[in-house]
Order: C-alpha cells, then structure tokens, then sequence
C-alpha cells in the first residue's frame, strides 16, 4: 500500500507541475474525474467542490491498488531488477490504458497532456513504485528486528 501511496504523491505533484505550466495547476488533476463529469472535468482549471475531491480520491484509489498489486508481484526484487519490473509495470499499465481501456472508462489525462508529459507521468510512477516498496520492505524488516 505504502508504494501505492508514494506514487500517488509523485504523480500528483507531477500533474500539478504540468497544470501550472498551463496556467491551470489542477486542470490535469481534474481530468482524472473524466470518467464521472465528462468534459466539464476536462475543462476545469481550478478547484471545483465536485470535481477535484474526486479526482484525487480516484487519483488515491487506483495507485494504490496498482501499488498493491506491483507489491504481490516484485516484493523479492531489490536494485535494478525492481526498477526494471517497475518500468516494465508502467508499460503494462500504460498498454492497458492506451489500448483496452475504454475512453469512456478512462481518466482525461491522455486527452490533456502531450506523449511527452504522458511518458514523464509514468516513469514518475514507476519511479515511485519502486521507491514506495523499498520504503516498505525497509520498515516491514525493521519491524520484524524490533519485535
């Protein structure tokens, strides 16, 4: 969980980064929300009561259970092999989202942001990733030692 969290922190801020390059630092935030507001989530610049909430809630979720998930599958890993399975992840992922996903389904974000920005939102994440689970793997062994 602790990856998952970490990555949405990351991607967070990195989609605020872009925002602000605009002029409209929660823009790419509130594209998240797509999926329940459409075009007007798209459109939002600024915080909206409806809209933004919801976005990072759906931001917070989805990373986590792919930060879940990752855990399940690279919690043996350390060094470059984590970092590489953390890329190859973000590609799968990206796949996924450019290809099976629904447009419907799907956040805003590749509507919004160049290829450029969409390559630097997941290696972000799948720098996060990596670095979340170390994070974890660190505290669970330290636990295990104190108990």
């Amino acid at each position: 969980m602790q990856a998952g969290i970490v990555a949405w922190a990351a991607t967070l801020g990195v989609l605020v980064g872009f925002g602000r390059s605009r002029g409209a630092a929660l823009q790419p935030v509130n594209s998240i929300a797509h999926p329940f507001f459409g075009t007007r989530a798209l459109l939002m610049q600024g915080f909206d009561w409806a809209i933004t909430p919801l976005a990072l809630l759906l931001h917070l979720v989805v990373l986590v259970a792919l930060g879940v998930i990752f855990a399940i599958f690279a919690a043996r890993l350390r060094g470059v092999r984590l970092f590489g399975a953390a890329l190859a992840y973000a590609l799968v992922i990206w796949l996924v989202n450019r290809l099976m996903l629904p447009t419907v389904l799907s956040a805003g974000l590749a509507q919004l942001l160049s290829s450029w920005e969409m390559a630097v939102y997941y290696l972000v994440m799948a720098v996060a990733l990596a670095l979340g689970l170390m994070l974890g793997v660190g505290r669970a062994s330290e636990a295990t030692v104190s108990v």
